[in-house]
Formats: structure tokens, C-alpha cells, sequence
């Protein structure tokens, strides 16, 4: 099987939308752009499509008659070795990032925390547990997947060349249905005997669930390197395949509300961690109508700048995963400003670079070039964020009974017609219960004006603000605890659950103006 240029350019297209997925997710941003790349064809995303191209390339590559068994034994543990140590890397990268931020700008600690739990409290362990493939902070999940898939590879091509493909996909289906049963909290009951008070985080995708996608990727791949896929098209599954996508199209983009489908329907059916039953089939169809146009129109999907990172995919990937934790406390820091997106897609950019040093050091170590390349990239970040941290915390709490006027405005505020209830809470007060400074309801219109506090002490306070859209003074949440009215907190927190008083204290020492923006989660 020759390489085809145009899964090189899908492969990069995938990484492209992966890596603005992340950038805006760790950070908070919101942008019209995240309809064209969060899920804008269907409940299916980049990971799905990545995973199972790399297992179709894995399985046709490794397959090769000039390959004995044990020839893909050593080759694809040595895959899984390159892996693992790009994994160390990444972990190694993002540990002394984070170690840089808890002494330089501890403002974005909290950020950092929550997509890399139990850093603080337990490094030790969370790293080594980390580097054992079981614990899996945020944004960490694939190369691990793909290090177990790589180990089990040689075992799948060895039931390939005996005929037992139908063994294989029905023990693969079998285990994806079972999928599901081991839960994260089992792994801690485990864990736990080994290391007390250590919680681990076992990765948003289900390995038991998502080897379906390797099974039959690296299932295709071979029967594509021995030539047994010639007659796989036909007419009548064509129309099916374009059917059932421009159904499932105008389903998740609500067409068919007045019959009660919604997203919220579609996604339980399109369950991405455990890879829904609605997920794969909707994938399925696209990837039969892209290997159609493939294959009557070999350059139509080519497009060299991407083919150029798609052919080095552990490269950018492994570079991607570290860089968004690098990028996250500046993103996080200006991302209700004009010039957010043209930042954010800077670093984008960066996933060219990673592709450029693998093509310049071919052949000969790259250690050096890796080294220079993270040291500058993690010293360039740290001074931009250090110098941001600085510009914030340069305000001394003023001591005496100084009282200053805050205003406070509020953005975003999505229901014209319901109340907007503003609270501001002293440092001393639980923000989850009543405050003692102020409680008040107030129109939209005030609240986008701006609301004066005319003489607010001297001190450090947290303010939270809802719109109470059913009028019982409450924020009110979906059964999954997520709010389901707007609302907002003092410094906009990146919030990924209930956020810590830490990220929402804010210090009141002059006359000043907070600018609130809503989350609107419904």
C-alpha cells in the first residue's frame, strides 16, 4: 500500500481542529469559531477520526508480507517505546511548567490544576502513576491509548493472517459493549490501598470502548495492503451513507426539535468516552463517503500544508499536548479581548514547527534541537506570563477604613426579560451560602450599565451574579450539576466545575470597575 497524501492532509486537518479545541477548552475562550470545529458535521469530533486513520495506516504498515511475526513484534514495540518516551517528555514539560507558575504567577496555579489533579497535593505520585499509563490529567488521554493499542497490534496482525477476522471483531464488539463497567471510582478503591488520599484521573476515553475503533481500523488497513477490498463500494450504500448523514446533520443542528430530538438525545445515543452505538455509525458513514472521493479522486482532499503536519503526527501531537498547558494561563488571562483569536491561532502555528525540526534533523539526533526548541518556548512563555502577573498583582491591599466606589458590570446577560441577582461576598464569607456585604436583585439593563457600590471597604471580596430565570433566588442546576441559568464570578475563572475561592478573590483598594461575562450553559 502506497502512502496516500490525502490521509497525510485529514490527519493534519484532525490535529488542526484537536489543538483549537484544547487552546479554547483549557483556557475558557469562546468564539463563532468553535461551531466550525467542535462536532459542526455530526456528533463525531477529530479524535475519533485520528484514532481510527492511525490504526488504518498501523495495521496496513505492519502488515507487509516482508514482515514475519516477529518482525512486527519488535517494530511495533519499539513504536510503543517512541511513544512512551514522548509521553514522559510531555509529562516531564508540563511538571516543571507547572512548578514554574506556582512561584512566578500563582494567579493561574488553580487553571493549571484543574487539568492536572493532585499535582499539588501528591506530585510524587500523581507523576509516577502518570508515567505507569494509569493516571491521565486532562488532554493526556491518547497517547496512552494508542501505547496499549501499539502493544496489542502484533497479537491483532498474527489473528489477521491466520483468517480469524471474524474472531477478532466480535471479541472487539463484545468488549465494547461491556465497556463501561470498570468506573473511575474502582480504580481509586485500588489505588487507594497503594496510596492513600491519592484520587486518580483515569482519562475521558474508555480504552475498553475505544479499541473497537482500533480493531477495525487496523482490520481495513491490512485487507487494504493484501488487496482484498476491491469491490468494498456500491451504489445503494452511497445514497444510504449521504442519507443517513444529512439526517443526522439536521438532527444535531436541531431540525427536528418540534418533535422533541434534541442534542441532548443525540449525545446520550453518541456518548463520546464510551463511543456511542450513534457516534460510530455516523463516523462510519463519513469515513465511507471520504474513502469514495479517495478513491475516485486520489489529490481532491491533498493539501500540502497540512499533509506536511499530518506526516509527522506523533510529533505534533506529543507537541500540542504539552503546548496548550503552556499556552493556557495567557489565553485564560486575555481571553475576553479582540486580540484573543489572533493569539490563540499563533499557537496553532506552532504545529508546524514541531513537523519542520523532525524534517531537519532526518536522519541524525534531534535531542538538541527538541531541547533548544521547549527551553526557548517554555522561557519565552514564562516571561510574558510572568510580566502579566506582575502588571495584575502590583496593587497592595491599603490598610485603615479607606471605602472606594466599585462598579460592577455584567455581559452576556442572554434573557432581556428575567432578573439578574448580584452577590458580593467578604473574604471571610462560605461563597456557596448567603453574603454578607451585598444581595440584591437587579434588571438586565442595570446590570449591563454597570451597578455602583458607592462605598465598598478597603479589602478582598468575590462576587457572583446569576439570572434567575424562574424567580426563586437560587441558581438553578440540571440533574449533571451544571447550571442551567447564566451566571458569572469575579476575575471570569476558567471553570471546568464549581470554581475554588482562590480564583474568584479579587482586591479592592481604589475606585474601580469589575466586568463580569455569563456563562450561558443551557
Amino acid at each position: 500500500m502506497k502512502r496516500i497524501p490525502a490521509l497525510d492532509s485529514i490527519r493534519g486537518l484532525l490535529l488542526l481542529l484537536m489543538t483549537i479545541n484544547h487552546l479554547f477548552w483549557i483556557s475558557g475562550g469562546r468564539s463563532p469559531v468553535q461551531y466550525f470545529t467542535s462536532e459542526p458535521l455530526g456528533p463525531f469530533g477529530p479524535a475519533e477520526g485520528f484514532v481510527f486513520i492511525s490504526a488504518l495506516l498501523a495495521g496496513a504498515i505492519y502488515s507487509r508480507d516482508a514482515l514475519s511475526n516477529a518482525d512486527v513484534r519488535t517494530k511495533a514495540f519499539h513504536r510503543a517505546l517512541t511513544l512512551y518516551r514522548y509521553h514522559i517528555v510531555c509529562l516531564i514539560a508540563v511538571f516543571t511548567w507547572f512548578l514554574a507558575s506556582k512561584y512566578t504567577f500563582p494567579m493561574h496555579q488553580n487553571l493549571l490544576a484543574q487539568n492536572f489533579p493532585n499535582l499539588l497535593t501528591a506530585p510524587l505520585e500523581t507523576l509516577l502513576f502518570s508515567a505507569a499509563l494509569i493516571n491521565k490529567p486532562n488532554y493526556f488521554d491518547i497517547l496512552p491509548l494508542y501505547i496499549i493499542f501499539m502493544l496489542l497490534l502484533p497479537l491483532l496482525i498474527a489473528m489477521y493472517r491466520k483468517g480469524l477476522f471474524l474472531v477478532v471483531l466480535g471479541a472487539s464488539v463484545l468488549l465494547w459493549l461491556a465497556s463501561g463497567t470498570i468506573s473511575e471510582g474502582q480504580l481509586n478503591a485500588v489505588v487507594g490501598s497503594l496510596s492513600e488520599g491519592t484520587a486518580l484521573s483515569a482519562g475521558y476515553f474508555d480504552p475498553f470502548a475505544w479499541q473497537l475503533l482500533f480493531v477495525v481500523g487496523s482490520a481495513i488497513g491490512f485487507q487494504l495492503q493484501h488487496g482484498n477490498l476491491i469491490r468494498w463500494h456500491h451504489p445503494f450504500l452511497t445514497f444510504l451513507s449521504i442519507a443517513g448523514i444529512s439526517i443526522m446533520f439536521a438532527a444535531h443542528h436541531g431540525a427536528f426539535l418540534n418533535i422533541g430530538i434534541h442534542r441532548g438525545i443525540i449525545y446520550d445515543l453518541a456518548d463520546k468516552s464510551e463511543l456511542g452505538w450513534l457516534r460510530l455509525l455516523t463516523l462510519s458513514m463519513w469515513v465511507y463517503l471520504i474513502a469514495l472521493v479517495i478513491s475516485k479522486f486520489p489529490n481532491a482532499l491533498t493539501f500540502r500544508p497540512l499533509s506536511y503536519i499530518g506526516r509527522h503526527s506523533l510529533h505534533v501531537f506529543a507537541w500540542q499536548t504539552a503546548m496548550i498547558y503552556f499556552a493556557a494561563p495567557l489565553l485564560a488571562e486575555i481571553r475576553f479581548e479582540p486580540f484573543y483569536l489572533a493569539v490563540m491561532f499563533g499557537f496553532v502555528a506552532s504545529l508546524w514547527v514541531p513537523a519542520w525540526i523532525r524534517e531537519f534533523t532526518k536522519g541524525r539526533s534531534s535531542t538538541q534541537y527538541w531541547g533548544a526548541a521547549i527551553t526557548t518556548g517554555i522561557g519565552g512563555l514564562l516571561a510574558l506570563n510572568v510580566s502579566m502577573a506582575n502588571t495584575a498583582d502590583n496593587d497592595t491591599l491599603m490598610v485603615g477604613n479607606e471605602k472606594f466606589p466599585l462598579t460592577i458590570k455584567l455581559k452576556d446577560v442572554r434573557e432581556p426579560q428575567d432578573p439578574v441577582v448580584l452577590m458580593v461576598y467578604s473574604e471571610f464569607d462560605d461563597i456557596t451560602a448567603v453574603p454578607s456585604v451585598h444581595w440584591q436583585k437587579y434588571t438586565p439593563e442595570e446590570a449591563k450599565e454597570g451597578i455602583t457600590l458607592d462605598e465598598l471597604a478597603a479589602g478582598k471580596y468575590v462576587v457572583f451574579a446569576f439570572q434567575d430565570r424562574n424567580k426563586d433566588g437560587l441558581i438553578t442546576l440540571a440533574d449533571n450539576q451544571i447550571p442551567i441559568e447564566g451566571f458569572g464570578y469575579s476575575n471570569n475563572p476558567s471553570l471546568q466545575g464549581p470554581p475554588s475561592k482562590e480564583q474568584v478573590t479579587f482586591t479592592h483598594n481604589k475606585a474601580a470597575m469589575l466586568t463580569i461575562h455569563f456563562n450561558n450553559w443551557y
